[in-house]
């Protein structure tokens, strides 16, 4: 006794050409997505460098050794500000 097939071997091609296309689809798109996160990793060194020079540029111009005071209270600002000078933190010196 023999069942015709033909409609679901049909739907197999069918699917098997929606998953190739798919397949295809997120391959393009994982390309692109490298290619963007190669570009982002390239502009964070790019940044990471410029951050780097500025800051030195900053100390060089803007270093508190000139600066002539005899207070202390000063002094204890001034270290104070040389010590979170290198990180990203925000800081409230009173005084």
């Amino acid at each position: 006794m023999g069942h015709d097939i033909t409609d679901r071997k049909q739907t197999e091609l069918k699917l098997a050409e929606a998953n190739k296309f798919l397949e295809q689809r997120v391959s393009r798109r994982t390309r692109k997505l490298h290619k963007a996160m190669a570009e982002i990793e390239h502009l964070k060194q790019q940044l990471e460098a410029e951050n780097i020079y500025l800051r030195e540029e900053l100390k060089e111009h803007h270093d508190f050794e000139d600066i002539i005071v005899k207070s202390d209270a000063i002094h204890r600002i001034l270290r104070q500000v040389d010590d979170v000078a290198a990180t990203d933190a925000t800081v409230l010196l009173p005084g």
